[in-house]
C-alpha cells in the first residue's frame, strides 16, 4: 500500500509540474536564444497581443507583457499571428554555380536519428532517413551513412542497425552506431549523446553534409563548435525539421513531449540546433511560422521540401485515378495509429454519426470499416501514469487499465450492436453495421494496393492536431481517394481548388459530414498535389539542391587538395589583454599547480591577479611571500597578489576583477589546472562570437596528481549545456565558475558575484543573472581546463546544500517578478518528486523482499490449510450468507440480498467463473445507481482484523463514463458495538477492463464491529458487471485465498 500511495504522489507531483511548467515553459522557450534577453522583451511583447504594455528597462519584463502572454498561453496556443509566409522552396535556393554534370563530385552523406526514446517521433524519423538514404543512393551519392545515436543503456540503437542492414542487404547505405565514449560523461543523458554524436563527427570526418533530425537536437554541439569556428568548416550542417518538441507537445502523439528536465533540455538543444544550422529544411510553411511566432530564430537558408517517403512506390498500371473511374464508395479505411493523437476517437463518432442518422431509413451504402495502423494505447499519457508499453506485450497481458486502440474498436463495435434498430422507431439507432477489419502489421506497400484495387474504398486520415504528410502525399501519387482532417501542412499540399471536397476541421459532426456527402454523392474524392509539393518532383528538388552543394565543395577543395580542415581565421587582434583572477585559501601545492598551468598559456596577452582570502598555513604564507618577492618569476611577468583576510570567494573574486586591466576576465580557482589553450581558445570565441561569457567543458583531475600528461584520460568531463534558462532552474546548464567575462558584462552585473559565505554555487546565480539581463553566454564544447575536486570542495560541504536552494534563484524572482516565483515553486516541487521517486525505488525492493518471504510462509501454511479444508469440504468460515448467489426463494427472490439503489440487481445464469448464476447490476444511463446489499452479522468480542474479498467482471464492452473508483466497487460502511460507525471503506474495480478481477483488502477496526453494511455498487457510469464470491473472513480463514485466488473462468 505504501509503495501505491508513494507512486501516485509521484505521478501527481509531476502532473503539478506540467501545470505549473506550462506558462513558465512558455516564457523560457521563447527567450533561450543564444541571443538571449535584448529580445526578451520584444518576444512578450509580440506575444501580447492588444495587451497594455508599459516601458520597461530593456531586459525586464513588465507586468502588461506578462499578462498579454498569458492570455495569449490560456486562448489559443496552437494559433498562428497571421497569415502563414510562404518560404522558398528547396530547389528555388540560388546556386551561384552553372550546375555542369561533369562537373559534379559525388558526395558523401550523413543522416543522424536519435534514438535515445521511443514513441510516435522515432517512427517517424525511420520513415524519413529512409526515404533519404534511399533517395540519394538512387541519385548516385557516393556514401549514405545512417547513424542511429543513443546511450549506452538503450539497446534500440544496435537492434536498429541490425534490421536496418537486414532489410538493405546490398545496397551502399551504411548503418552506425555510437561506440562507448572514453571518458565517462558528467550530463544528462540526452546531452551526452548529443555530445557523443559531436566527438564522433570529429573522429569520423569524411561527409560533406550532414543532416540531422530535429527531434533531440543530437547537433547541438557540433553546430556550436562550427559556429564558434572551431570545427567542421567544410561540411554542410543541416536539419530536417519534422517537428520538435514544443510543437509535439501541442499537435503532436508524444504526451507528454515536455514533462521532464531531460525533455526540458532536449527542446533547448533542438531550437538552439536550428538557430545555429547552415541549412534548415522544413516540411511546411505552418510549422516554421508557427515557431517563428513563439520565438524562434531561423537562418537565412531556410526552405520548404516534400521530405522523400520509403521505397513502396506503386507501378503506373496499379495506380487508381480518373482512368480506373470514380467508384461508389463502400469502404472507409482508417488510416493511422490506433490511437487518440492519430484520430481514432474522432472517426469512430463519426461514422456513429453517420450510421445512426435516419435510423432504418438510412442508406446502407456503406458496407465494411478498415482499420489501418500499428495498435497503440489509446491515450498515450498512460505510459507515465500506469507504466502502460506502447504497444501490447507478446505472450503476456498488458495492465488492465492499459487500454489498446484495437479493444476500444472492439469494445464500440459491441456497443453498436445493442443500437441495431431491429424494427425499433429510434431515430438514433443502427440499421446496419458495417463490416470490421483490423490490420496493424501492413506496410505502405500493402495499404496503398488495398486503396486502388477499384472496390469503392476511401482512405480517411482523421488526426485531429497534426497531418501525416509523408503518408497524405503517397496516397496522393497513387491517386486514390482520400479525406483528410484540416490541420497541419495538409492544406499546403493539397491543390487550394479541391480543398473543400476532402479537408475538413477535426471535429466528429464536420467529418461525419464530409462522409454523407461522399457516400450520398456516389464518387469518391481525388485529390492533385499541390504545385512543387508532390513525392514525384521531390527528388527533383533535392537532386538540384545536392548539385549546387556539390559544385561548392568541388570550388572549395581545389584550394585546399588534401581536403583537411582549413584553420578558422584569427579574428581577435594583437593587444587584446586578458586577466586571469585566481583565487586562493590555504591550498599551496594546488596553487602552484594552477600558477604552472597559466604560465604554459599559448596566449601572450595575460595577467594574472592572485587574490588570497585569508591563508593562515605556514607553508601557502611562505609561498605567497615567495613568489611576491619583487625578483620572483611571479611579478617579474607584471602579475599581481592581492591579500583579503577571509571575506569568502565571491568577495574575493570581485575584488580581483575590480583590479583586473584586462578587456576579458578569466575567473579560475587554485583547484583547477588550465590546458595550454584556454585561453586563446576562450578569447578567439568571444571575438568571434561577440559572447559576453564563454563557459565550456572540464574534465576531472585524477586522483593524486599535480599536473596531467598531455594524454591523461580524465576521470570524467561536465558538459555544460548553455543559456537554457528553463532547465537553469533545476541544474547548473550554464557552466563552471571558470568562466571568460567581457570586463563591461561584470559591470552590468550589479555588482559581480555574490558574496554570501558558505554559499557553493555561486557560478550558477551569477550565469543565470547574466543570461536573464540579456548578454550572450557561449559554451565551448571542449574541455579546456581540469578540475580537481577534493574532500574540503564547498561543492562538497552539506553545510551549502540549504544555501544552493535558497540564493540561486534569485535572479528570476529579482528579474520576471510574480512569473519567477514559479521557478521557486517548479524547483521545489521537483525535488520533492524526485525524492519520492527514491522512495518508490526503495519500496519496490522491500515489496520484492516481502513477496518472497509471504511467498515462503504460503507453502508453509497454505497448502498444509489446503489439504486439511479439501478434507473438511470447507475454505473457513465465511461471515456473508449466499456468498456466491445461488440460492434463492421459490418466489425467485435471492436470499440474504436485498436491492440497491434505482436499479436492484438481476440473477443471471451462466456468469458465474465456472458456470453457474451471478449477480448482474445493469446500468442504461449514467444517471442511476444499481446495488445488492447485505447486512452481515460480526458480533467481535474483541477488535480483530478481517479480510474483504470477492470478483467482478465488465460486460458487453465495459463500463463507460467518468466518475470516481468507487463507482464500481465493493463498498461497506463498519458498525461498531459501542453504537459508532465508519462510512467507506471500498475495493474498487477497473472500470476498463473486461476479465475477471479479484480485489482484497483488510479491515483494520479500531474497536469491536458488531456489523457490516456491504454493497455490491455500480453507480452513475453506463454498463453491466457481474459479481462473484464474495468473501467477509478472519485473516487467518481468508489468507491463503488472497495469495492464491481460485483461477477466474466464465461462460459469458
Amino acid at each position: 500500500m505504501a509503495s501505491t500511495i508513494s507512486r501516485n504522489f509521484v505521478v501527481s507531483s509531476i502532473l503539478a509540474i506540467l501545470v505549473v511548467n506550462t506558462c513558465f515553459l512558455y516564457w523560457a522557450a521563447t527567450t533561450t536564444s543564444s541571443y538571449a534577453a535584448p529580445p526578451l522583451r520584444e518576444t512578450f511583447e509580440g506575444f501580447s497581443q492588444g495587451a497594455e504594455t508599459a516601458v520597461e528597462p530593456a531586459g525586464q519584463v513588465g507586468p502588461g507583457i506578462l499578462r498579454g502572454g498569458l492570455e495569449r498561453l490560456i486562448s489559443g496556443y496552437a494559433s498562428l499571428e497571421g497569415e502563414v509566409q510562404h518560404l522558398p522552396l528547396l530547389d528555388a535556393l540560388p546556386c551561384e554555380y552553372d550546375l555542369i554534370e561533369d562537373d559534379m563530385l559525388p558526395l558523401t552523406v550523413l543522416l543522424v536519428v536519435d534514438y535515445t526514446t521511443g514513441g510516435a517521433a522515432l517512427h517517424r524519423h525511420d520513415q524519413l532517413w529512409a526515404g533519404m538514404a534511399h533517395m540519394l543512393t538512387e541519385q548516385g551519392t557516393k556514401g549514405v551513412t545512417v547513424l542511429f545515436a543513443a546511450g549506452a543503456e538503450t539497446d534500440w540503437a544496435q537492434t536498429a542497425v541490425r534490421n536496418a542492414r537486414n532489410r538493405y542487404r546490398g545496397n551502399t547505405i551504411s548503418f552506425a552506431t555510437l561506440p562507448p565514449p572514453r571518458v565517462p560523461r558528467s550530463a544528462p543523458p540526452q546531452v551526452a549523446v548529443a555530445y557523443d554524436v559531436y566527438e564522433w563527427l570529429q573522429n569520423e570526418h569524411q561527409f560533406d553534409v550532414v543532416y540531422f533530425i530535429d527531434w533531440g537536437g543530437l547537433g547541438y554541439f557540433a553546430m556550436t563548435a562550427k559556429k564558434q569556428g572551431l570545427a567542421f568548416h567544410d561540411i554542410e550542417l543541416g536539419v530536417l525539421l519534422t517537428g520538435p518538441r514544443v510543437w509535439e507537445a501541442v499537435y503532436g502523439a508524444e504526451a507528454p513531449a515536455l514533462h521532464t528536465p531531460a525533455s526540458l533540455e532536449a527542446s533547448f538543444m533542438e531550437r538552439l540546433m536550428v538557430e545555429k544550422a547552415d541549412v534548415v529544411v522544413a516540411r511546411g510553411n505552418f510549422l516554421v511560422q508557427w515557431l517563428r511566432d513563439r520565438g524562434w530564430i531561423f537562418p537565412p537558408k531556410t526552405v520548404v521540401a516534400t521530405f522523400p517517403a520509403p521505397h513502396t512506390r506503386l507501378p503506373a498500371s496499379q495506380r487508381g485515378g480518373p482512368q480506373s473511374g470514380v467508384p461508389i464508395v463502400q469502404e472507409l479505411v482508417y488510416v493511422g495509429a490506433l490511437d487518440a493523437q492519430s484520430g481514432l476517437l474522432l472517426f469512430l463518432e463519426a461514422v456513429e454519426r453517420v450510421l445512426c442518422e435516419g435510423g432504418e431509413q438510412k442508406n446502407l451504402g456503406l458496407k465494411a470499416l478498415t482499420f489501418s495502423g500499428p495498435n497503440a494505447l489509446l491515450d498515450p499519457r498512460q505510459r507515465d501514469v500506469a507504466a502502460c508499453p506502447n504497444s501490447p506485450p507478446e505472450g503476456s497481458s498488458p495492465p488492465a487499465e492499459c487500454v489498446y486502440g484495437h479493444e476500444h474498436i472492439m469494445r464500440t463495435m459491441q456497443n453498436w450492436q445493442k443500437k441495431r434498430c431491429d424494427g425499433k422507431r429510434d431515430r438514433d439507432c443502427i440499421a446496419q453495421i458495417p463490416s470490421v477489419t483490423v490490420e496493424t502489421q501492413w506496410e505502405m506497400s500493402t495499404l496503398l494496393s488495398y486503396l486502388v484495387d477499384g472496390r469503392g474504398r476511401l482512405a480517411v486520415l482523421p488526426a485531429p492536431m497534426d497531418s501525416p504528410d509523408t503518408i497524405l502525399q503517397q496516397i496522393m501519387e497513387v491517386k486514390a481517394p482520400f479525406i483528410s482532417s484540416d490541420v497541419g501542412m495538409a492544406r499546403e499540399l493539397i491543390s487550394a481548388g479541391q480543398h473543400d471536397h476532402v479537408l475538413f476541421k477535426p471535429r466528429p459532426a464536420m467529418l461525419s459530414k464530409l462522409l454523407n456527402q461522399v457516400l450520398g454523392s456516389g464518387g469518391a474524392p481525388i485529390a492533385e498535389d499541390a504545385a512543387n509539393r508532390s513525392i514525384a518532383v521531390a527528388p527533383l528538388q533535392w537532386k538540384r539542391w545536392h548539385d549546387c552543394f556539390s559544385k561548392m565543395y568541388g570550388q572549395r577543395i581545389s584550394v585546399n587538395q588534401d581536403g583537411a580542415l582549413k584553420p578558422a581565421p584569427q579574428e581577435n587582434g594583437p593587444g587584446v589583454l586578458v586577466t586571469c583572477v585566481l583565487v586562493h585559501h590555504d591550498r599551496q601545492r594546488h596553487l602552484a599547480s594552477a600558477l604552472a598551468s597559466l604560465r604554459a598559456q599559448d596566449y601572450p596577452h595575460l595577467e594574472v591577479v592572485l587574490v588570497d582570502d585569508g591563508s593562515s598555513s605556514a607553508e601557502a604564507l611562505r609561498y605567497l611571500e615567495e613568489i611576491s618577492a619583487e625578483d620572483s618569476w611571479f611579478t617579474q611577468r607584471g602579475w599581481r597578489a592581492l591579500r583579503l583576510h577571509g571575506m569568502y570567494v565571491g568577495a574575493a573574486r570581485n575584488a580581483g576583477w575590480r583590479a583586473a586591466k584586462g578587456q576579458y576576465v578569466l575567473f579560475m580557482d587554485d583547484d583547477n589546472y588550465a590546458k595550454p589553450h584556454e585561453v586563446s581558445r576562450m578569447v578567439e570565441v568571444a571575438q568571434r562570437t561577440g559572447a559576453d561569457v564563454v563557459t565550456c567543458a572540464n574534465d576531472f583531475m585524477p586522483p593524486g596528481v599535480d599536473a596531467p600528461a598531455l594524454m591523461a584520460i580524465p576521470e570524467g568531463r561536465y558538459i555544460p549545456l548553455g543559456p537554457a534558462l528553463m532547465p537553469g532552474v533545476l541544474r547548473n546548464v550554464f557552466g563552471d565558475a571558470n568562466a571568460l567575462f567581457a570586463r563591461s558584462a561584470l559591470d552590468a552585473l550589479s555588482g559581480g558575484w555574490p558574496e554570501e559565505t558558505a554559499y557553493a554555487v555561486q557560478d550558477w546565480e551569477l550565469h543565470t543573472r547574466a543570461a536573464l539581463r540579456g548578454l550572450r553566454l557561449e559554451v565551448i564544447p571542449e574541455a579546456l581546463y581540469w578540475y580537481r575536486t577534493t574532500d574540503n570542495s564547498m561543492a562538497r560541504s552539506p553545510a551549502t546544500s540549504a544555501n544552493n536552494l535558497q540564493f540561486h534563484l534569485r535572479p528570476y524572482v529579482e528579474t520576471l517578478g510574480p512569473l519567477g516565483e514559479l521557478a521557486t515553486y517548479t524547483q521545489q516541487i521537483t525535488l520533492h518528486a524526485q525524492a519520492l521517486e527514491q522512495q518508490v525505488r526503495r519500496l519496490r525492493e522491500g515489496t520484492r523482499s516481502t513477496e518472497l518471504i509471504v511467498q515462503s510462509l504460503y507453502r508453509q501454511h497454505c497448502e498444509s490449510r489446503s489439504r486439511s479444508t479439501q478434507r473438511a469440504g470447507s475454505r473457513g468460515h465465511n461471515f456473508i450468507q449466499n456468498a456466491r448467489f445461488d440460492a434463492v426463494t421459490a418466489e425467485g427472490k435471492l436470499i440474504g440480498w436485498i436491492p440497491h439503489g434505482n436499479r436492484g440487481f438481476s440473477i443471471i445464469e451462466g456468469g458465474r467463473r465456472g458456470g453457474g448464476k451471478a449477480l448482474l447490476l445493469d446500468l442504461p444511463s449514467v444517471a442511476e445507481v444499481a446495488g445488492a446489499t447485505q447486512h452481515v452479522y460480526i458480533g467481535q468480542k474483541d477488535a480483530a482484523p478481517l479480510i474483504l474479498q470477492g470478483w467482478s467482471r465488465a460486460v458487453d464492452g465495459g463500463i463507460s463514463g467518468v466518475g470516481e473508483d468507487d463507482d464500481y466497487s465493493l463498498y461497506a460502511d463498519l458498525f461498531f458495538v459501542d453504537g459508532t460507525h465508519q462510512w467507506g471503506y471500498t475495493l474498487p474495480f477497473r472500470a476498463s477492463s473486461t476479465e475477471w478481477q479479484h480485489v482484497h483488502g483488510v479491515i483494520h477496526p479500531s474497536k469491536p464491529l458488531l456489523r457490516i453494511e456491504l454493497v455490491c455498487l455500480l453507480r452513475w457510469r453506463r454498463g453491466r458487471a457481474v459479481f462473484d464470491d464474495i468473501r467477509i473472513t478472519s485473516l487467518d480463514d481468508g489468507v491463503c485465498d488472497v495469495l492464491d485466488p481460485p483461477a477466474a473462468q466464465s461462460t459469458m
